[in-house]
């Protein structure tokens, strides 16, 4: 029996059979694909039809779908449809990999006698149509999790949830994923939960390819940003209340920590969250204040900047009165 679980928790099949067809292409097939139907408007098994006889394929599909607001669990109801693989690869049903990634995988495995909780590839940003819109930024072969928490928060490193693959020991350890609403910053956050005991290892010479396609999650923020600002608070929030074991041993790495928490918040604001309702900007307000202390004067600006369109209503308002 193969030891990689290989797990899809499908939806759209836009680019699905791209996706399987990725596999049938990997140069080692050690490996076991699940896929977790989540009660998908279209006929995914169908569509999987011609690949049972070129993968080992277990298909399932759900009677409800919960992936569309609650993604999270959606992977971990896709994950429970594995058996006792030791290793789990939760994949999309979008994005690509290159053909050796799972030689790779298990080349890496091998050299470090599978001591490590958390693998990673190195990712790269597609287009619909496959073009790569960012090259994956260069990373150290090994990262401790303070070390991965303080580049992602930065900037500084790609990370989605296909790239990296994580031992099934580390996920009961922590009893599955961290959730946050609309999954945001849950990638980064297991990650980082996943690397808290041995840090993190860059498999080499393949590549994640996660496709910007204007379905998924991500791609269309500024739909839901209202409630998806939410989710951001709480994966910071997750932030600082994971990392506060440093505040005794290590406080300068935990102020670096969170300064970097407070730029990305203030980076994702500036990128997706302008012109949300007043009782968001409210809970912004508060929630800056409580876990950062800034002055209210910077507090207020952020306030305007995040609420640009709302305060143009309120200008043309006073020029009418």
């Amino acid at each position: 029996m193969s030891k990689l679980a290989i797990v899809i928790p499908a939806y759209k099949k836009t680019y699905f059979p791209e996706t399987l067809d990725c596999f049938v292409r990997q140069t080692n097939k050690n490996f076991h694909l699940y896929i977790g139907d989540d009660n998908s408007n279209d006929n995914l098994e169908e569509l999987i039809l011609p690949y049972r006889d070129k993968l080992p394929i277990t298909y399932y599909h759900f009677n409800s779908n919960i992936g569309s607001k609650h993604i999270v669990d959606q992977w971990e109801r896709s994950i429970g449809l594995t058996k006792d693989e030791d290793w789990i690869w939760l994949f999309s049903d979008d994005d690509l990999v290159d053909p050796n990634a799972v030689e790779a995988f298990w080349n890496i495995v091998s050299s470090t006698h599978g001591n490590m909780d958390i693998y990673s590839f190195n990712t790269c940003v597609i287009n619909k149509i496959g073009d790569v819109m960012s090259s994956a930024p260069e990373v150290p072969p090994f990262e401790t999790s303070e070390e991965m928490a303080y580049h992602l928060l930065l900037g500084k490193r790609a990370n989605c949830m296909p790239d990296h693959i994580f031992s099934r020991v580390v996920y009961e350890k922590y009893k599955g994923f961290v959730k946050t609403v609309y999954a945001q910053g849950a990638d980064w956050a297991n990650s980082i939960l996943f690397s808290t005991d041995k840090g993190s290892c860059i498999i080499p010479d393949a590549l994640v390819y996660w496709r910007f396609s204007g379905e998924n999650i991500t791609s269309i923020a500024f739909q839901h940003k209202s409630e998806m600002i939410v989710g951001h608070f709480q994966f910071i929030q997750w932030i600082l209340n994971h990392f506060s074991y440093l505040k005794e041993n290590s406080p300068r790495d935990y102020a670096k920590i969170k300064d970097a928490a407070l730029q990305n918040l203030f980076s994702v604001i500036d990128y997706h969250y302008k012109g949300v309702p007043l009782s968001r900007i409210l809970y912004f307000a508060w929630f800056i204040k409580r876990y950062f202390n800034l002055p209210m004067t910077q507090i207020i600006s952020l306030v305007i900047k995040m609420n640009a369109y709302s305060m143009g209503i309120v200008n043309k308002r006073k020029q009418k009165q």
